[in-house]
């Protein structure tokens, strides 16, 4: 599974709506997708797909903290606005959700360093999908350095203008200085 962050430096510029709208027209080319809400502080992407803070399902934080098995605990997401063609098959899409709990996770994050969980944990899924598409806060935080450490690759959300393009190159030093390879 190829695991795709989609990041920038601030919230409001589209990281949640790039995911949601990305995942499932990955899914109609056939393409199975994990959606993966790491944004403790607004679980939007949660919401989008009909998930309330209130519903009983298992979140990430507690696949983090080894309570729940992860190939039980994606919630498979209909598409609404495209139906399967009939001349070609398509994917599946699965969400992997958050709460605000899982920012009780940050300090123990901190102080262990173990910035590998998330990792470890969709290594546990790499055979259920072809695309994870982590949708994660804009701040540097332990969290975001999890979600870092667990993607492929990194799709920057922002605006056009010359502060965004200093505000990626800043992320790309983070990056660097993190000894994650951009």
């Amino acid at each position: 599974m190829y695991r795709l962050l989609v990041w920038s430096s601030k919230g409001g510029v589209g990281k949640t709506t790039s995911v949601a709208n990305l995942g499932p027209a990955l899914a109609r080319r056939g393409n199975d997708v994990l959606l993966v809400g790491f944004d403790a502080h607004q679980p939007d992407l949660e919401m989008t797909f009909g998930i309330e803070d209130d519903d009983d399902v298992t979140r990430i934080e507690d696949l983090l903290a080894g309570s729940a098995d992860p190939l039980t605990a994606t919630i498979e997401i209909d598409d609404p606005i495209a139906p399967t063609r009939s001349d070609k098959p398509g994917g599946s899409l699965r969400l992997l959700a958050t709460s605000e709990r899982l920012l009780a996770l940050t300090a123990d994050v901190a102080a262990t360093g173990r910035f590998d969980a998330l990792d470890q944990l969709l290594m546990q899924l790499d055979e259920t999908a072809d695309i994870a598409l982590i949708d994660t806060t804009g701040a540097v935080t332990p969290l975001t350095r999890m979600a870092m450490f667990a993607a492929d690759g990194i799709l920057f959300c922002g605006e056009p203008g010359v502060y965004e393009a200093k505000t990626i190159a800043r992320r790309l030093d983070e990056l660097d200085e993190l000894g994650v390879e951009a």
